[in-house]
């Protein structure tokens, strides 16, 4: 907090990974992510911290983590609504196993499916 004395959101973040007691810390790209997008959607002052989300770029990928992530979960949960919840619960309760729960909870998409949707329209 001395570097950035108005983060106060970073706690968040972090209270997001205190929430979620994952029995294992992967994919890690997910777990940030869904722990960002928490922050994007319950923060308080990001503006005021000067934290947002990027802008999409056709460079990233989901794997890129934190606010990339997080983005790509937000796009996700405006268009498979509860999906962000639903991800969260198998994680949590050490039932997600990647390419089979994307398909699950995506209508038989995988992760690579749906980035490439939110690659060509990634208004969110």
């Amino acid at each position: 907090m001395i570097g950035h004395p108005k983060d106060l959101d970073v706690v968040t973040h972090e209270v997001t990974h205190i929430i979620q007691g994952y029995p294992k810390y992967d994919p890690v790209w997910l777990v940030e992510g869904i722990a960002d997008f928490s922050r994007f959607k319950f923060g308080v002052d990001n503006s005021g911290a000067g934290w947002r989300l990027p802008d999409f770029d056709s460079k990233m990928k989901y794997t890129d983590s934190y606010t990339t992530a997080a983005r790509f979960l937000v796009w996700l949960d405006k268009n498979y609504n509860g999906i962000v919840q639903r991800l969260n619960s198998a994680l949590k309760d050490g039932n997600f196993k990647n390419d089979e729960t994307w398909k699950n909870l995506a209508n038989g998409k995988s992760v690579d499916d749906l980035w490439k949707n939110y690659s060509n329209n990634p208004s969110i």
